[in-house]
């Protein structure tokens, strides 16, 4: 139950976008580490959104994995998650693969990006409550999720 607890997080923060000031920039670079016993993530996200709204985010992150045994089990689990969020909303483009780290250890890669312009609004907005609260009308407000950002620990500029 705790792998799949991993995927809980980024996928929130995934599926949300914003920090900082954010008038007259383009883009808002994101990034953040998490760490426990079993995995350490690191989060870079790339957005791309005019003054107020979002208009696609670009994921990347690094899973790397203490026990080697379990890489696959972390690398279906990632991969599924991502294809069912594309599934369900549509607009998703998904590259993740086991690679080796600088350290020659595998570590699993995520490079996922999301079109805002492309997702079935309607339905993340039926489906997830949380998301909901995010969106003026059918598209997502960066405003509203600055916070969120701030709160989860990662740094933005």
């Amino acid at each position: 139950m705790k792998k799949y607890y991993i995927l809980l997080i980024p996928l929130l923060l995934l599926m949300l976008t914003g920090c900082d000031s954010h008038e007259n920039k383009t883009q808002t670079i994101c990034e953040g580490t998490l760490s426990d016993d079993e995995y350490s993530l690191y989060m870079y996200y790339t957005i791309n959104h005019d003054s107020e709204y979002v208009n696609n985010l670009l994921i990347s992150e690094v899973y790397a994995v203490e026990n080697i045994d379990l890489i696959e089990d972390y690398y279906n689990s990632i991969k599924e998650t991502y294809e069912s969020e594309n599934e369900l909303y549509g607009g998703y483009t998904i590259n993740v693969s086991i690679e080796k780290g600088i350290d020659g250890y595998d570590q699993i890669e995520a490079k996922i990006l999301i079109d805002y312009t492309k997702i079935d609004v309607d339905k993340i907005k039926k489906t997830n409550e949380f998301m909901r609260s995010l969106f003026d009308g059918n598209k997502l407000s960066l405003d509203k999720v600055v916070n969120y950002y701030e709160n989860a620990g990662l740094s933005c500029e």
